[in-house]
């Protein structure tokens, strides 16, 4: 099975009919880190690549229980804001549909971060807080089945 940026699932033979025909590009992330494509401060919006990289990563937009496909979403500096200092690196931006990439806001409105799996997280504003998810599990249902971090049952000891 094949899934569509669109999130629409086709049997393998479609998916081969349509793929002779179109244009290819594959989306790679470092199997050791994660990390991607950078461009830092040189430029604010996204490149193409870079988008075929979050849609592959993201699926669609990353607010919790936000059902919109990647096709309707928008590229947003989740990490740091660009009038912040943020960089346009794949590590520091996610997928926000209008409405949600709307929703941020350094005054007291939501705001995101990238936790150390890479996830990205949706911090409501205090008076909106009921421990809710942050992460947007609708897309990525294979996020689930990830097993907890666990601590070190044997630390390195010393000489």
């Amino acid at each position: 099975m094949g899934t569509t940026g669109g999130g629409t699932t086709l049997p393998l033979p479609d998916l081969i009919r349509l793929a002779g025909r179109a244009n290819h590009w594959l989306a790679v992330f470092d199997g050791a880190t994660g990390h991607a494509l950078d461009l830092f401060r040189a430029k604010r919006t996204a490149t193409a690549a870079q988008r075929l990289m979050l849609i592959g990563r993201d699926g669609g937009c990353t607010k919790p229980s936000c059902p919109v496909p990647a096709y309707g979403t928008q590229v947003h500096h989740a990490r740091a804001d660009w009038a912040d200092g943020g960089n346009t690196n794949v590590d520091d931006l996610a997928l926000a549909c209008g409405p949600d990439n709307r929703l941020v806001d350094k005054n007291g409105g939501w705001r995101t971060t990238i936790n150390d799996c890479g996830d990205v997280e949706w911090h409501p504003p205090p008076d909106l807080d009921t421990g809710q998810t942050r992460i947007n599990y609708y897309h990525r249902p294979e996020l689930l089945l990830r097993p907890p971090e666990e601590p070190d049952e044997n630390p390195e000891r010393g000489p």
